[in-house]
């Protein structure tokens, strides 16, 4: 077999392939024997087909499924040796049957090589804000409005009387004393203003990724990417009730910005795939059903349940993508310098 490859963009590769036509032959005499064993042909018991009668019925069918098979199984001997890390099917063409040989070309667009700076030891600062006592007597006035409110649309209060930031209201809000309740609302905006840290910190980190690594996307991939995007920014505006004028509109006005977006999304996420393949970090099925297990508690339903639903709908490999991700990333922390601050 003759085959010559081509690299016509970063991500792109072209390859010349002649097929010696013995092992296509021999994929059209494999498929006239499963044929064969499952035709039913008038005059004939069924798996005592002869295979002259046979092509009479089935030649060209046969035939056109054998280059398409040989095709396909000799594009993927060949990705497989080369290590290329295929984006989507590739583009056939020039499929030809000539001087002894299956000839065909092919366009496919390939994984992109990133070139990965450092990524281990990088310097972050974590900065957390402070919950003081000025934060829950917000939190409090808030929550005195919201009841206020309430009770007014149900006609429980006088018009313009609030009730009072007592024992009594806190017990109104599910607590024994107004102490209980503050106390609830500390821990609660703790808990926030952890997580607005740890974001913070993840983007961060993420950026110094993205700035230390470089890579080139195929254009297509991008557009793909730009096109689910937009898709669920036009899903949320019609839910919205936004006129579909103004969607497109805006649509319009958020493409570039959008585009950008998708290139770091993408840029990012090749950048922890490689770290993973360098580091070998991957999902054990162990890691994979305890997290499945926690969702399943968390909906009160069977594990086997909750697996077989997200098998069925398909998102059982998105959940496998997240959490090695969440690995990757939780690696890449503990690998970072991180100064710890509160402001």
């Amino acid at each position: 077999m003759k085959v010559q490859t081509n690299k016509i963009a970063p991500c792109k590769q072209e390859i010349k392939v002649d097929i010696p036509l013995g092992r296509l032959n021999r994929k059209i005499d494999e498929l006239y024997l499963q044929l064969g064993k499952r035709a039913q042909i008038a005059g004939f018991r069924k798996g005592r087909v002869p295979r002259n009668v046979l092509e009479i019925y089935y030649q060209q069918e046969v035939k056109n499924k054998a280059v398409g098979e040989t095709i396909s199984d000799t594009y993927f001997d060949i990705a497989r040796a080369a290590d290329w890390r295929p984006i989507g099917p590739p583009q056939i063409s020039e499929v030809k049957l000539e001087k002894g040989y299956l000839r065909f070309q092919a366009i496919v667009e390939i994984w992109p090589e990133v070139k990965l700076g450092r990524y281990k030891g990088i310097e972050l600062t974590r900065k957390e804000r402070k919950v003081g006592e000025n934060d829950i007597e917000e939190q409090l006035k808030f929550l005195q409005q919201i009841r206020y409110s309430s009770q007014q649309k149900r006609g429980e209060e006088e018009q313009g009387e609030v009730l009072p930031l007592d024992d009594k209201f806190a017990q109104q809000m599910g607590k024994s004393s107004l102490k209980e309740l503050k106390e609830a609302i500390r821990e609660d905006l703790l808990q926030i203003r952890k997580e607005e840290a740890d974001r913070k910190l993840e983007s961060d980190l993420f950026e110094e990724l993205l700035r230390n690594s470089a890579l080139t996307l195929p254009d297509s991939l991008i557009q793909r990417q730009k096109e689910i995007l937009l898709e669920n920014i036009q899903s949320r505006l019609k839910q919205q009730g936004i006129e579909e004028e103004d969607i497109n509109y805006r649509l319009k006005e958020l493409e570039e910005s959008v585009e950008d977006r998708a290139v770091k999304q993408l840029k990012l996420f090749f950048i922890l795939q490689e770290i993973a393949r360098q580091e070998k970090i991957e999902l054990s099925e162990q890691e994979l059903d305890k997290k499945i297990d926690e969702i399943a508690r968390g909906l009160k339903k069977g594990f086997t349940e909750i697996k077989e639903d997200l098998i069925k709908k398909g998102l059982i490999d998105r959940l496998k993508e997240e959490l090695k991700e969440r690995k990757i990333v939780n690696f890449l922390i503990k690998e970072a310098k991180v100064n710890e601050t509160t402001i």
